[in-house]
């Protein structure tokens, strides 16, 4: 387990989240796991071949965010509809219903494989 995991305590309680514009530790930018590594917990059938290009366009999002200094006010949360949503940084413009809808199926395996029955979530 590393650092990004070990956050993920900070969020146990769902007070604690709106310390964190409600989405919690693990969504700001800096504290988010990094984009590849969700792949690590897609289920065999989830991979998809657009999987590298949306990893690359976070990555790139995210450098963005960090070149601009907007790493306070913009989330990891795939939510196009909220303006302070990583996905407003993806190029080209034309991905982002793509790395939006991934980006929602990577968090949700992610946080999935952490809960307090299996055998990782037991561990934190």
């Amino acid at each position: 387990l590393g650092n990004h995991e070990l956050e993920l305590l900070l969020d146990a309680k769902e007070t604690t989240r709106d310390d964190w514009s409600g989405y919690g530790y693990h969504n700001l930018v800096y504290a988010s796991v990094h984009p590849a590594e969700y792949l690590n917990y897609l289920l065999p059938s989830e991979y998809d071949e657009s999987d590298h290009v949306v990893v690359d366009a976070l990555y790139n999002a995210a450098l963005n965010v960090y070149g601009n200094n907007q790493y306070h006010s913009v989330s990891m949360i795939p939510d196009r509809k909220n303006s302070n949503s990583i996905v407003h940084h993806v190029q080209p413009p034309s991905i982002q219903p793509l790395v939006s809808k991934r980006l929602e199926l990577y968090q949700q395996r992610y946080l999935e494989n952490f809960q307090s029955t299996l055998p990782l979530g037991s561990r934190l």
